[in-house]
């Protein structure tokens, strides 16, 4: 389960590294008011304002479609089991993760080249 949440937001941070921080604030927006009880993504209905539109989040706050996609993901493998909450709250660790790993790649791979460089470098003198 937390696999399939783990693959849809490596893509997304994949796509688009800033979705890292777009989920971590999606989190935080959702346990700001009472708590990370996974209400921020709840559209307007008739009878009841959701919060994901609301004036405080709406054009603030993004990655709904990111959370959607890892809930579809997961509702496959067990339905009805994991809450949108722990979908959000996981999906902001996962991405503050993806983005070290992406951020640590390429400083291994711009280290490597440089190390590389200097070699040759080494080797004309």
């Amino acid at each position: 389960m937390t696999n399939s949440i783990r693959s849809a937001i490596r893509t997304a941070v994949s796509r688009e590294r800033r979705m890292a921080a777009s989920l971590i604030r999606l989190h935080f927006h959702d346990c700001l008011v009472q708590g990370c009880d996974g209400s921020i993504l709840m559209d307007d209905t008739p009878s009841i304002s959701g919060e994901k539109f609301a004036r405080n989040n709406n054009n603030f706050v993004r990655g709904f479609q990111v959370i959607d996609n890892a809930k579809a993901q997961v509702e496959r493998i067990c339905p009805g089991l994991v809450s949108c909450a722990d979908i959000v709250a996981v999906a902001a660790c996962d991405a503050s993760v993806a983005v070290i790993i992406i951020s640590f790649n390429t400083f291994t791979y711009l280290c490597l080249v440089a190390i590389e460089l200097f070699v040759i470098q080494e080797h004309i003198q």
